[in-house]
């Protein structure tokens, strides 16, 4: 039975940033709730405009690689199940995360290969250099988790890697489930624990927006 379940989203409202490029977070209230006891009864009917990479989101292999899985061909095997936490507290901005990182828990990874990544770089989400100085993942440790089985990684920052996107295509390459923006790590233990970021279920699209959970 589950005596602990913790949201490991960000909130989306109109604050939330959007990476460089992408689009921001839109609302239009096409209708409004009249309540009960009226003429006519209108309940409340809105939309939304959403880049798929805004929040906390996950990366299809589509993203990076031109004919790679896209986010309905994801196997949702790989977004749910045994996870592990890497505590990397107060991570230097910009610097990169090498295999010297991950060696000391390799036994766990091998066992919960659905690896989280806290480095407290969520707690930094609208400041001006949450996009430009966050830290990333080697690529050599991204070839280095994948030989370990690795299915999914999910980060409290926003993105793997930067320009040339090495890490992505090492990991979008062999499959890897990539979840960004999570925010909340501190409130997790070490293993013994599942993860769920199940995206939508969006033909043909490069990622998806998810509802990011850790239970146990």
């Amino acid at each position: 039975m589950t005596s602990h379940i913790v949201d490991l989203t960000h909130i989306v409202d109109e604050t939330i940033p959007a990476y460089p490029g992408d689009s921001p977070y839109g609302v239009h209230v096409s209708m409004r709730a009249t309540g009960a006891g009226v003429d006519q009864v209108f309940p409340n009917l809105s939309q939304v405009k959403i880049g798929l990479h805004v929040g906390t989101h996950g990366d299809a292999p589509y993203h990076f690689v031109p004919n790679g899985d896209t986010i309905d061909q994801v196997n949702l095997s790989r977004c749910l199940g045994p996870a592990c936490l890497i505590s990397l507290d107060d991570f230097p901005a910009g610097e990169p995360i090498v295999v010297d990182h991950f060696k000391p828990n390799e036994a766990v990874i091998r066992k919960a290969p659905r690896v989280l990544i806290r480095t407290g770089w969520d707690k930094r989400i609208r400041e001006s250099d949450y996009f430009e100085r966050h830290p990333w993942i080697s690529p050599e440790a991204a070839k280095y988790l994948v030989d370990l089985g690795l299915l999914t990684i999910g980060l409290d920052f926003p993105s793997v890697d930067y320009h040339p996107y090495s890490t992505h295509f090492a990991l979008l390459g062999a499959k890897v489930f990539i979840v960004e923006n999570l925010k909340g790590l501190d409130r997790l233990p070490l293993q013994d624990f599942q993860f769920s970021a199940l995206p939508l279920n969006l033909r043909g699209r490069d990622g998806s927006p998810v509802r990011a959970v850790a239970f146990w």
